[in-house]
């Protein structure tokens, strides 16, 4: 038989299954195998691939919080083919994120638009890594990790090495080849999300999707995917999403050479789950929500080697609980939540109250709570900004005037009736990588951080530069999104009118401050706490020893609980 009969390309179909911002939500995992399985069983594909858009080492729920997202690819590479780097995979640094991707055996990691800052000896980095489960946990987990006699670790089986400066830790691309002989072509892109160490491609996103594919069809894909941690910002909308110079709209819209686009970054859901044709290429776009909430897949159908065919759709609530959870799968996930369990401590508090750290439920709003961490003053932006102040104050023993920390470091909600543990504060401060100083605010300095913090504003936008506070009130004016503080006071004190000549006070007021650390040089001694563990331990130490209801409070109000950021028509 010949060589072209043998690939003669019959009527298939391709089947992606994908997740993405999972942030340690890692009780979904069981069924993203369970339902790839079912898919493959039942003879209807000749491919069946299963992606995930990233995010799943840090910024979110205790196992990536907690344990930095070590205990993460033994799991994800149980499950999927490929994966892309999200921003927040980037909260151990980029050595960090380096390391955990080599840790896989099965799972490819591709990326093309990312470049390193600065040579990264990640070798170095290793020799210095000490996992928190445990140096043996750790080294009986991972084939290409032993322990030495000393009890230190051994990395020298990953042949890990320095990523030279302006260049990407990842491959690009990959191709995968159907039962049928179509090749997949897949590419890899992400966004920094305000990270250090990490920047987008110098000629941006959209040359390195145009790049890739051109490399693809050159190698003879017939099918092109790309896998994008870059974030849907509406049909039409030119906005870049945070941390990237674009969004997936722009990206596939510019890139008709390709087929469909796994989406990622934005939390969102496209299309009531059927996602997005953009372009005379009909180019599909799907994305899968968040934490857990949904799976996405996608259906694209082959003929000839070419696409003739291509549909979407979003797996939650009953269609996800019908899934069948694969059994392996469940016993590594039953035994990392164990290991949390053991670690948890006794709950010092229970919330009467749902603590809100949700974003804009845009695509489902049945599910949004009214409030935004990144666009509204929410319960838990109180309550968290308020343990700031309090605990430092009371560590310093010295009083501060206001706290502040952005919202999008605040990574997961609180429900009501929950007992508060340590792995409860895990999952709220998400990132190892917390440093808070005391800094001395002039009523200028306290009015320009207001107004950058006032960016976008809910409902119409949200963003990574709104702040949460304790101890500030302000009003404000909304311009579609767009804040402008109309007043604000520090305690009692009015220090700002916008109505009535601006500054309030004279030039020798100040105001002590505790600030988050967001890069940039810093003296030690302004530094009052250096890292999300030691933040995590006062906190719980603060709330074993005191009452609620007395020395702090717990707000019942989504928005505005407080009346401390507050819109003014």
């Amino acid at each position: 038989m010949s060589t072209n009969r043998e690939r003669s390309f019959p009527e298939e179909v391709i089947a992606i299954v994908h997740t993405n911002d999972v942030h340690g939500h890692i009780e979904v995992e069981p069924y993203v195998k369970g339902l790839a399985d079912e898919l493959k069983e039942s003879g209807d594909y000749s491919l069946v691939l299963t992606v995930s858009g990233g995010d799943v080492y840090g910024g979110g729920n205790a196992v990536a919080g907690y344990y930095n997202g070590e205990l993460i690819p033994q799991i994800q590479d149980q499950i999927y083919d490929v994966i892309v780097p999200g921003n927040n995979d980037f909260s151990t640094g980029v050595a960090g994120n380096v390391l955990l991707s080599s840790l896989y055996e099965n799972t490819k990691t591709i990326c093309a638009n990312v470049l390193v800052n600065d040579d990264t000896d990640v070798a170095a980095f290793a020799a210095t890594y000490a996992p928190k489960i445990g140096a043996k946990d750790f080294a009986d987990i991972y084939e290409g990790v032993s322990q030495n006699e000393d009890g230190s670790l051994d990395y020298s089986a990953l042949n890990l090495g320095t990523v030279q400066k302006d260049t990407s830790p990842w491959e690009p691309t990959l191709i995968v080849e159907t039962e049928n002989g179509t090749k997949l072509g897949l590419f890899g892109l992400t966004c920094t999300g305000g990270q250090v160490g990490v920047s987008t491609h110098t000629e941006g996103t959209v040359k390195a999707a145009q790049d890739c594919v051109a490399s693809l069809k050159a190698d003879g894909a017939n099918v092109i995917v790309g896998i994008g941690h870059v974030g849907w910002m509406g049909e039409g909308s030119e906005e870049p999403a945070n941390g990237t110079d674009s969004n997936s709209w722009v990206v596939a819209n510019a890139v008709q050479d390709m087929d469909a686009f796994v989406d990622a970054h934005t939390h969102s859901i496209i299309g009531d789950g059927k996602g997005c044709y953009v372009g005379d290429n009909k180019v599909l776009i799907n994305q899968a929500a968040c934490y857990g909430d949904s799976i996405g897949v996608m259906y694209i159908t082959v003929k000839g080697g070419k696409v003739i065919d291509k549909k979407a759709e979003i797996l939650r609530g009953e269609d996800l609980d019908a899934i069948t959870p694969d059994a392996d799968v469940q016993k590594l996930v039953d035994a990392d939540l164990e290991r949390l369990s053991a670690i948890a401590g006794e709950p010092v508090v229970t919330t009467p109250y749902f603590l809100c750290c949700e974003r804009n439920y845009k695509w489902d709003p049945a599910l949004d709570p009214g409030g935004s961490m990144r666009g509204n003053e929410t319960n838990l932006g109180d309550f968290v900004t308020d343990l700031m102040r309090l605990t430092l104050s009371e560590k310093m023993d010295e009083e501060y005037d206001f706290a502040y920390m952005p919202g999008f470091w605040i990574r997961a909600s609180v429900n009501e009736g929950v007992g508060i543990t340590k792995i409860e504060l895990a999952s709220v401060i998400g990132y190892d990588n917390t440093t808070l100083m005391r800094k001395t605010y002039t009523a200028a300095d306290i009015v320009t951080l207001v107004t950058d913090g006032l960016k976008n504003v809910a409902p119409q936008k949200e963003g990574i530069s709104f702040n949460q506070y304790s101890g500030l009130y302000i009003t404000y004016t909304n311009d579609n999104g767009e804040g402008t503080p109309v007043t604000i006071k520090v305690g009692d004190t009015l220090i700002y009118d916008a109505n009535d000549g601006g500054i309030k006070v004279d030039d020798t007021w100040t105001a002590k401050g505790i600030a988050l650390v967001m890069g940039g040089e810093v003296e030690e001694s302004d530094i009052i706490c250096k890292d999300g563990p030691e933040l995590r331990e006062l906190f719980y130490n603060y709330l074993a020893t005191h009452e609620l209801g007395k020395d702090y409070t717990i707000y019942p109000n989504v928005v505005a609980p407080d009346n401390r950021i507050v819109e003014v028509k």
